[in-house]
């Protein structure tokens, strides 16, 4: 590949309005340097007329910013110092909670897509969470399986989220990214 590994997130513009749900869990420790990287480098594409917001998830959910911020040069700025702030630390496999409050929370900001990015299993529940709280199909929902190794389980529930919302699933692996 040419090095730069995969665009985990693909920002559209006919959408305005995203957020990013990132899973910063301890499992994640490797690879959470590249997936900060990765959202900075998609934060930092978007025009000042879209609008973001990050929600990271671990063995809670808190947000970046409360609600959505234009993509401003400040806010990127500010956004870039805040992930900063962010280790890879915690355990949310199998859990519902976390990952429940991180939607509930990205849902309330009103974006026109959400990107989940997860190395781990929820609750399989979360499917029908998501379902829920995005009835009106308003919301288009993406997910991205960093999975180290082969897990079909975990890789079944992002693509019915996906596939329930609209979105589409990606799988990322060690190798796509270029290390």
């Amino acid at each position: 590949g040419s090095g730069i590994g995969v665009k985990f997130f693909q920002t559209k513009a006919n959408a305005h309005k995203y957020v990013y749900i990132l899973d910063h869990s301890g499992s994640m420790l490797e690879t959470f340097d590249y997936l900060r990287e990765e959202a900075k480098r998609s934060v930092n594409g978007m025009l000042p007329v879209q609008s973001f917001s990050v929600v990271m998830v671990s063995e809670s959910a808190s947000v970046i910013f409360p609600a959505l911020v234009r993509a401003t040069p400040d806010n990127k700025k500010e956004f870039a110092n805040k992930i900063a702030t962010y280790a890879a630390k915690g355990q949310n496999d199998e859990l519902l909670e976390p990952f429940k409050e991180a939607f509930v929370k990205a849902f309330a900001m009103q974006p026109e897509i959400i990107w989940f990015l997860t190395d781990g299993k929820s609750d399989p529940k979360l499917i029908q969470v998501v379902d829920d709280l995005n009835k009106g199909k308003k919301v288009r929902v993406n997910t991205i399986g960093y999975l180290t190794e082969h897990d079909p389980m975990c890789e079944d529930q992002l693509k019915d989220i996906a596939k329930h919302n609209g979105g589409q699933f990606k799988s990322v692996k060690e190798q796509d990214l270029g290390k």
